[in-house]
């Protein structure tokens, strides 16, 4: 599963460019931040760490601290580009994007602290899994009414 978490970033990413073009370069940075410190933490408290542990376990603790250290620069910015992404197709679409957003939000901030680990890990999956497509859905359809107006009228 290594190389499948850095990809978390990529629905949040791709919303955002779709909706600000300006707004996706910030949703890259954060995409980015998120994806190397995560990848940092996988590498610090899982080979490393395990590596360590196989040789006898001194150490180990040392590396699950580093590793923790850098991980919350990471997951913060996952936050913190769902609630951009979010935010930006609530803009789009309206309500009709609401509780989608709010699913992605919430599994977001669980997963600061919850990464995989069963049960409530597999459950913030999901909640990312079914956020991100409710969002995405709702990004496909029409503009509100009251945005749609508005870009005809030149606003």
């Amino acid at each position: 599963l290594l190389p499948v978490f850095p990809l978390l970033a990529i629905a949040p990413i791709l919303l955002t460019r779709r909706h600000d073009r300006r707004l996706g370069i910030l949703a890259v940075i954060l995409g980015f931040a998120y994806a190397v410190c995560y990848q940092a933490l996988d590498i610090l408290a899982g080979i490393a760490a395990g590596a360590l542990k196989l040789e006898g376990g001194q150490g180990v603790t040392t590396m699950y601290a580093l590793a923790d250290g850098i991980v919350v620069t990471g997951v913060w910015s996952y936050v913190a580009v769902t609630v951009l992404a979010s935010a930006l197709v609530i803009r789009h679409a309206g309500l009709r994007a609401l509780p989608g957003a709010v699913i992605a939000v919430i599994a977001a901030v669980s997963f600061v602290d919850s990464h995989i680990f069963f049960p409530r890990g597999v459950i913030t999956m999901l909640g990312l899994a079914i956020g991100w497509t409710w969002l995405a859905l709702a990004s496909c359809g029409s503009a509100r009414r009251g945005r749609a107006a508005a870009t005809r009228s030149g606003a």
